[in-house]
């Protein structure tokens, strides 16, 4: 009896609680956003308002936030023209799959390179034209290697 008495005195004295809350995942990142040069800019969000700050990083995350690159309406054409045709031509299953998910990316990239590189109307109707990477290459071929 007196172990029982002893044994129940240890666990009301034990503070017994369950274990605290996590915490919620954070948010995803913001998509990316394509900006044509004549388009009206989009209102911000709180999210661009916190990455305008200096120092504040893409939503908390700590990386430095890049700056939004006006391109020309044609290196967007052109972006979604190079997407397509990669897409369009690849045979592997998986790799359309992993193509499919980064084709904003592929746009995105293009269109800043022709837009920073300055691509000259010619190789853009060249690029317009063709249709698979073989002819895509043959296209780009004069232009000068990234800085």
């Amino acid at each position: 009896m007196r172990f029982a008495c002893v044994l129940l005195a240890i666990v009301a004295a034990c503070d017994l609680q369950p274990p605290p809350k996590k915490a919620p995942p954070p948010p995803p990142p913001a998509p990316v956003q394509l900006v044509a040069p004549d388009a009206a800019p989009a209102a911000p969000t709180p999210t661009d308002e916190a990455a305008a700050q200096p120092g504040s990083g893409s939503a908390g995350s700590g990386r430095p936030v890049a700056p939004k690159i006006q391109t020309r309406p044609e290196c967007l054409d052109i972006g979604v023209r190079v997407a397509m045709v990669l897409i369009d031509t690849t045979t592997d299953v998986a790799q359309k799959a992993a193509l499919e998910q980064d084709r904003t990316k592929i746009v995105k990239s293009t269109a800043e390179t022709c837009t920073k590189d300055s691509w000259s109307s010619e190789v853009i109707a060249c690029l317009q034209k063709a249709d698979n990477m073989s002819a895509m290459t043959a296209c780009t071929r004069n232009l000068k290697a990234p800085e």
